[in-house]
């Protein structure tokens, strides 16, 4: 009996390989064939994912090539050929697909297969050339890649999904551009029930790989309505296009549950030339009207994206996206660099923009005709901070307040590098506290008590105790020991639902200066997990002994 190891090299193990599962349900079909799965990271020791795998002795081994992965399977791969000479080594993938004069020398590669993988599997076999080239295969044929005994390995794992192939868009950067495929949707019927099995593997989200997925408004809008009446436990990722929002749309979102939906939105840069030299479309005005409606809807968390570096771009230009995107407020901003991807129309002409990218993986640009090797540097610190005092979520209000005081977001970052620990890794709450409190003595004074006041609203949702950081406390916390005996002694077990030991795990804030004791109606508010979740509760100073869930 032959046997075919199906070996996935993820970059985290959180992450899973839809492309290997797919094609494990495919070889269920054939007779006489032992198909093992084995998922590994590119975190873990070479010799163990090594000895995993020449441990099978398997006849076939198969591996999907990402840039994420290309280093290790490099490493891995002509070690376990000489191991098991005899067994063929098989690799695809988008670095496969899209650089197959790289790999057609190496000699421990037994067959390259570019394209889509599924047209491959019959002849998985029999094939005996050096290259495969993989004709189409409409999504429709595609097999669903999990069964439910997958909800053992898949438990609290990102599991991926695709209901279409194909994108709109041309853009000159991304590998859709090889492929010029115009959009295909999975039948909508075989979707829903297909979601219906995903919710039943209990990942910790869904993330659709669909490159628009509202490109077919219609389509997108069945699947969100269904999605909203289902209300699953589980979170879905899409990423989406704003120009095709529309008021029917927003208005269908707006009852989604809160934490449903996650929505990213590739914006890349607001410069209309910049775009224009990537073959994106621009449409500005209707963008940003309907991107500042998605960040409005507080049940969808927003996720927007921007590109540096990309031709023509210029510090200037960048700086002015930074500040443009930014101020949507998403919950998330992703702040990324251009990258080379081999086979890309972009790639081809590089030279044309004096892109100078790494030759290996990811490929990233390290200067332009217009871009600077030190102004991607400056641009690079930035992405830190921005990871660490905004999309880490640890200082809403206070970093709120502080972008609101200076000319614009980046003129923030750009003074708050100045306090910000040098090592990017550094990321402990009070450390970065500390910075922005420097940071705002030295610009507003005038602003210290109100600033300590959101440092320690800010603190409260992250808190493992009682007590707050020496770098906030106050003399209020020596009243707020008497106040939390006062409330503990109030009730023998349960007070509406919250109990004892909820309040013994709980903080407590009490607003200092003037103006938090407007914004709280001079409010004492309790933080406490409830099943891990940090809730914040409210309570009248006078009234200590009554609990009002007022979850804000």
């Amino acid at each position: 009996m032959k046997k075919i190891i199906l070996a996935a090299i993820n970059s985290r193990s959180s992450h899973s390989n839809p492309t290997l599962f797919a094609i494990r349900q495919m070889l269920k079909k054939e007779k006489d064939l032992q198909t093992v799965l084995i998922e590994l990271t590119i975190n873990e020791n070479w010799r163990d994912a090594l000895a995993k795998l020449a441990s099978q002795n398997g006849t076939l081994y198969l591996f999907s090539v990402y840039i994420w992965n290309r280093e290790y399977i490099e490493k891995m791969i002509p070690l376990l050929k000489a191991i098991l000479p005899d067994a063929k080594m098989i690799l695809g993938g988008p670095e496969i697909s899209h650089n197959i004069a790289y790999w057609e020398d190496k000699t421990w590669a037994d067959i390259l297969v570019s394209g889509q993988a599924e047209d491959f599997i019959p002849h998985l076999l029999t094939y005996r050339e050096k290259v495969y080239y993989s004709a189409h295969t409409p999504i429709n044929n595609v097999p669903f890649p999990y069964d439910k005994n997958d909800r053992e390995i898949l438990n609290g794992r990102l599991v991926y999904y695709e209901a279409s192939r194909g994108c709109l868009f041309n853009c000159s950067y991304c590998l859709s551009a090889c492929r010029q495929e115009r959009p295909e949707y999975r039948n909508i019927e075989t979707v829903k029930k297909e979601m219906r099995k995903l919710i039943d593997l209990n990942p910790r989200i869904v993330k659709m790989v669909d490159r628009t997925f509202n490109s077919d408004r219609t389509y997108a809008r069945e699947i969100w309505d269904f999605l909203i009446k289902l209300n699953p436990p589980v979170p879905f990722h899409f990423e989406i296009h704003p120009v095709f929002l529309e008021d029917e749309d927003f208005n269908i979102l707006a009852k989604a549950p809160e934490g449903l939906f996650f929505f990213e939105v590739g914006i890349q840069s607001t410069d209309k030339d910049v775009l224009k030299a990537v073959d994106r479309p621009w449409n500005r005005s209707g963008e940003k009207e309907n991107i500042d409606r998605l960040c409005s809807l507080k049940n969808i968390h927003t996720h927007l994206d921007q590109i540096v570096a990309l031709p023509l771009d210029t510090p200037q230009k960048a700086r002015h996206s930074f500040n443009e995107i930014l101020n949507h407020r998403p919950d998330d901003f992703q702040l990324g660099f251009l990258k080379i991807l081999p086979g890309t129309p972009l790639a081809a002409r590089a030279g044309e923009f004096g892109l100078v990218s790494t030759p290996f993986p990811p490929y990233e640009v390290v200067k332009t005709s217009s871009f600077s090797f030190d102004d991607i540097q400056r641009f690079y610190r930035t992405e830190a901070d921005l990871n660490r005092y905004y999309n880490s979520g640890y200082f809403p209000g206070t970093v709120g307040f502080l972008m609101s005081r200076f000319a614009d977001p980046w003129t923030f970052f750009e003074e708050l590098g100045s306090y910000s620990p040098e090592n990017p890794l550094a990321k402990q709450w009070p450390v970065l506290a500390e910075s922005l409190f420097l940071l705002s003595l030295k610009h507003f004074p005038d602003d210290r008590e109100y600033l300590i006041d959101l440092l320690r609203y800010d603190w409260c949702p992250h808190a493992s105790g009682q007590s707050y950081p020496p770098l906030i406390r106050l003399e209020v916390d020596n009243r707020i020991k008497d106040i939390r005996r006062e409330a503990y002694n109030l009730f023998e077990n349960e007070i509406n639902g919250f109990t004892r030991r909820s309040f013994n795990h709980s903080i407590l804030f009490v607003p200092v200066s003037s103006r938090m004791k407007k914004e709280h109606s001079d409010e004492i508010t309790l933080f406490y997990r409830e099943e891990s979740t940090p809730t914040p509760v409210r309570m009248k100073l006078d009234r200590p002994s009554i609990f009002s869930r007022d979850l804000t």
